[in-house]
Formats: C-alpha cells, sequence, structure tokens
C-alpha cells in the first residue's frame, strides 16, 4: 500500500469537497469571505497589513475552476483568503542552535525550524511556505514566537478560519509548479496570491480538519505495522538462511553421499585443471582447518572447508578502472553500488567503456555464467548470482568466484547472518573498509553433501518467494 499516494488522495477529496458531508446548516463560505474583506479594510486602514495589488474585477469564476464546487463553498484566491508576506533575512551571527534564556524564540524558514533568535516578528500558529531552492513550496505550519527568513512566506488567516484546513490545503494546491527562476527557484508572494483556492464553510472546515486527522492517524499506524512487517520478512529470511547453514532446514537423508566424497571429486577436478594449465599449483595449497576454528556444529555429513578449496576463481574487480566513455557502448564497468537485492542494477551514472578496455578487464576476471558476485569493499556483503550474458566487468569493489559447488547454496552461505558477521568482524580500514582476496580464500565455510545443497536451495527459494510477496503486497 502507498501510504503518501492515499494520504494525498484524503487531501484531493478534502479540497473537492468530498471528504466530508455537507450541512444544509451551515453559513455559506462567501458570508465569511465578505467578514474577511472587512476585517481587512480595517487592518488596512489601521496600517497593520498593506493593500493587495488585485482588484475587484480580478475575482475568479467558480464556472470555470478545475472541478464544480460544493452549493455553499464559494471560489477566492490566496492573497484575497489570506495575507501572506515574506519574511526578513538575518545573519546568521543572529542565530543560534540551541534555545536558552537569550535566544528563546523560532527562527522559521522555508523548511521550518532553523534556530533560535533573540527577537521575533509574529506570534500564533501559521502555515508558511518555503520560497527558495529544494523547498520551494514545501508547506510547514508553525507555532509559538518566532522570527521568518526571507525563505519563508507567512500566511495570516481571519476571522476564525482553521488554520489546519488552510495548512492542509495549501499542501494540496502544489504551490512549487509557480516558481520561476532555473538556477535558483523561487516564489514571487504576488504570484501565489493569484492562485486559486476553493473555500468551504466555516464550519466545514473544522469538520474536514477532523476528518483529516481521523484518517493520518491511522495511516500513520498502517505505516508502523508496515515497517515492523518489513522488518519480520527480513528477520524470517535471516532465520532461514541461519538454518540452512547448521542444517536444520531440510531434512537430512542417509542415502546421500557424504560431503567428504564430493570433496575429493573437486580435488581431483582442481588437479586435472592445474594440468590443463588453467589453475596454478598454489591454487591447491589450503590451509588445514583446526578442530577449534569450527563456527558452530554441523551434521555428520557435513565438512568444514576454506573457501579456496571450492573455488576456481576467487579475483576482485579491476584496482586502476579506465576512465570511460561518455555514451552507452553496450560495455560496462560496475561497482559495489550495482549489487542490491540480489541482482545487478545498472545506475543512471553507469560508466561505459570501450570493447578493448572492457576485454582487458575482463582478462582478468573472465566473467561467467554462475559467477557468484560479491561485495568486498565499501559496502560489504552484498551478493548475486551472475545469470545473463550482458558484459560487465568490476572495480576492485566486487570479488567474483566461481564454485565446484551449487552455486546458490555457496550465495545463501555469503547471506547468512553467520558470514556476514565474518565479514564484518574481519574487515579492515577506516575511510572504506574491506574484506579482501586473502581473508575471502581463507574463510570458512559448511559443505553438505551435494543432494542436500539443491535441497536447501529448493526451500530456500520456495519460502522467500513466499516472503517476498508479502513485502510486495506492502507497496
Amino acid at each position: 500500500m502507498d501510504t503518501k499516494k492515499l494520504r494525498q488522495k484524503i487531501l484531493d477529496l478534502a479540497i473537492r469537497g468530498k471528504l466530508v458531508p455537507q450541512d444544509p446548516n451551515d453559513e455559506p463560505a462567501s458570508v465569511l469571505l465578505e467578514r474577511i474583506r472587512a476585517e481587512k479594510e480595517r487592518l488596512i486602514k489601521e496600517g497593520k497589513i498593506k493593500r493587495s495589488k488585485k482588484t475587484a474585477s480580478d475575482t475568479p469564476n467558480d464556472k470555470n475552476f478545475l472541478f464544480p464546487l460544493p452549493e455553499k463553498w464559494c471560489l477566492s484566491t490566496l492573497g484575497e483568503f489570506f495575507y501572506m508576506h515574506a519574511g526578513k533575512s538575518i545573519s546568521a551571527s543572529e542565530i543560534s542552535s540551541k534555545k536558552d534564556n537569550s535566544y528563546r524564540y523560532k527562527c522559521v524558514g522555508g523548511n521550518g525550524l532553523r534556530g533560535y533568535v533573540q527577537q521575533y516578528n509574529t506570534e500564533g500558529e501559521f502555515p508558511i511556505i518555503g520560497r527558495q531552492g529544494a523547498l520551494c513550496g514545501n508547506i510547514n505550519l508553525v507555532d509559538g514566537q518566532f522570527y521568518a527568513t526571507e525563505h519563508a512566506v507567512i500566511v495570516d488567516t481571519f476571522c476564525e478560519t482553521n488554520v489546519k484546513w488552510a495548512y492542509f490545503f495549501l499542501i494540496q494546491l502544489n504551490l512549487n509548479q509557480y516558481a520561476t527562476a532555473t538556477a535558483q527557484p523561487g516564489l514571487s508572494v504576488n504570484n501565489i496570491g493569484d492562485v486559486q483556492i476553493p473555500i468551504p464553510p466555516q464550519e466545514e472546515q473544522y469538520r474536514i480538519v477532523d476528518a483529516i486527522e481521523h484518517w493520518y492517524k491511522l495511516i500513520d499506524l498502517l505505516e508502523c505495522e508496515k515497517e515492523k512487517l518489513g522488518f519480520a520478512v527480513n528477520h524470517a529470511k535471516s532465520k532461514i538462511l541461519d538454518l540452512a547453514i547448521h542444517g536444520k532446514l531440510v531434512p537430512q537423508d542417509p542415502n546421500d553421499e557424504p560431503a567428504i566424497e564430493l570433496l575429493k571429486c573437486i580435488r581431483e577436478d582442481k588437479n586435472q585443471l592445474v594440468k590443463e594449465g588453467k589453475l596454478k599449483k598454489k591454487d591447491l595449497e589450503v590451509k588445514p582447518i583446526s578442530e577449534d576454528e569450527n563456527p558452530f556444529e554441523i551434521p555428520e555429513s557435513w565438512e568444514w572447508v576454506r573457501l579456496k578449496s571450492i573455488a576456481s576463481k576467487i579475483v576482485d574487480g579491476d584496482h586502476n578502472p579506465p576512465s570511460g566513455l561518455s555514451s552507452d557502448s553496450g560495455y560496462y564497468m560496475l561497482s559495489s553500488k550495482n549489487i542490491d537485492n540480489d541482482n545487478i542494477v545498472i545506475s543512471d551514472d553507469a560508466r561505459f567503456l570501450s570493447f578493448e578496455d572492457w576485454r582487458k578487464c575482463n582478462d582478468r576476471t573472465n566473467l561467467r555464467k554462475g559467477d557468484i558476485l560479491l561485495t568486498t569493499v565499501a559496502t560489504l556483503g552484498r551478493s548475486c548470482v551472475y545469470e545473463d550474458n550482458v558484459p560487465y566487468c568490476f572495480q576492485r569493489s566486487v570479488s567474483i568466484i566461481h564454485t565446484f559447488i551449487i552455486n546458490y547454496f555457496l550465495k545463501y552461505c555469503f547471506d547468512s547472518p553467520y558470514y556476514q558477521s565474518l565479514i564484518d568482524d574481519k574487515a579492515t580500514g577506516t575511510a572504506q573498509r574491506g574484506f579482501y582476496l586473502n581473508q575471502l580464500e581463507e574463510s570458512i565455510i559448511p559443505v553438505p553433501p551435494l543432494a542436500e545443497q539443491l535441497r536447501i536451495v529448493a526451500k530456500i527459494k520456495e519460502l522467500f518467494t513466499v516472503l517476498d510477496e508479502i513485502k510486495e503486497s506492502l507497496n
């Protein structure tokens, strides 16, 4: 469920007069508007506000408005119904980050609270409109005694107009669409004064605010439950992986050939690759695992191994990647940021290579289908299995592993709490932490019988599909 869109829908119903029923006993909004005009005239004569540049001939016609208004509503403009004025600039030295006896008044800009100042120029509860930069058109509600900077437009209300109603309707008007300039977008008080706004009767304003706040509280609960459920799904996945590498996710089958036999076959295969010149003799040299190195107990038919012993390739990406091309060549240079959620994600700022540069980089990694990609510098521990034919190559932050066991079983090992903790504990560096090739090669992996690896992978995929469907339903 997209709760942001749900909030927008509630405001859309409100501004069209469809969120709460109309009451035939309500005083028409046109009467409220006349009272506001009279009050503004009085304040102008007293010199408390300035007269708007808008003339009576500019009064909008609701027949030409975007949607029909309920019978007792009327159409006005922001400049006619409210009094809007921009704040004034203030130097940074006059703003404190902390409130104390000297600096006790809120200092607000388009992004709300900026700090505290010694002086203030208004008090009460007001909507404010951000008028410059990225926060142009941003709406906030402030109260108390405060000083408004030049980045904010204060919106004064009259005749007990409901301030929260004004706040919600201003949000729905999407005022940033009226910004001018390009380098630094800005809102002119005069320009937004011409923006039309539908006005409900005063009594209905209060009913609208009650309804919006009621629905928003329910949405807040939904968002809280959504967050909790999302956390529960992630926790369930982590628990499934933990059970899997402990040999507790699927039952053992006494008819399975034990893992020790699989390891013998792998050793023979690696010896053959050495004879063919595809591996070096040093690739057969693996440090024995002492009994006290075993992280936890595993089933009798399983074996603890170092990653190096079950892999034909453990290599990281390019340490000095080429600068790349400005246009899409179809040959990609990727990094750890492109490995996410079990997939390779091509970002908008992807680096493209010439065929020659890609070939040189790929000579190092020799990427092929079935290889496991593991992020081992900066962003640590994300993994996926390469399953397509797109010509990628990688920077140093990604390691490429080709294994003799079921690749998805090894990938799920990497994703498990055990291995994630191992990476985090062993990673070194300050500016950029890394889990480097020698650490990767020497890391210890539990290996089940081959048939059990297949059963484990199938069960994980089955359970993860259900959990992913649950998580997707939240969106």
